[in-house]
C-alpha cells in the first residue's frame, strides 16, 4: 500500500542465510524443567538428526544438558549443536529449517 505523497512500496527480497562454519547452533530447542526425561533428550536428538539430515550431511548432534552448562556461561541447556560435513551442508540445512517450528516454537 502506498503512503500519501509517496510512490508504491517495494517488497524487499528475502534474505538468504549463509553458514560461516559447519556447526549450527539452534537455540532452546528443548524447554528443560524438572519433568524433562532422558527420552525427551533422545527424541530431540533423533528428530534433529532426521530432519536436518534430509537437507545436508550431518556428522553429529549434541543437546546441551544442565550439567554441560554448569560453569560455562556460553552454553544454555536445551540448545542443540549440529555438526555438518561441510559449511555448504550447514547452509543448506539452515535455509531449509529456518522457517520451521519445533514443539510449537520457531527454530532460530
Amino acid at each position: 500500500m502506498a503512503m500519501p505523497g509517496q510512490g508504491p512500496m517495494l517488497a524487499l527480497p528475502a534474505v538468504q542465510v549463509t553458514a560461516t562454519s559447519p556447526v549450527i547452533c539452534i537455540n532452546e530447542v528443548l524447554k528443560i524443567d524438572d519433568k524433562t526425561t532422558n527420552d525427551d533428550y533422545t527424541d530431540v536428538l533423533e528428530d534433529m538428526r532426521e530432519g536436518c539430515g534430509t537437507h545436508g550431511k550431518v556428522q553429529g548432534v549434541l543437546i546441551i544438558r544442565p550439567e554441560h552448562a554448569q560453569g560455562r556461561p556460553g552454553l544454555k541447556p536445551g540448545d542443540v549443536y549440529i555438526w555438518c560435513s561441510t559449511t555448504d551442508d550447514a547452509t543448506k540445512i539452515m535455509r531449509a529449517m529456518g522457517h520451521r517450528k519445533y514443539d510449537g516454537r520457531q527454530i532460530n
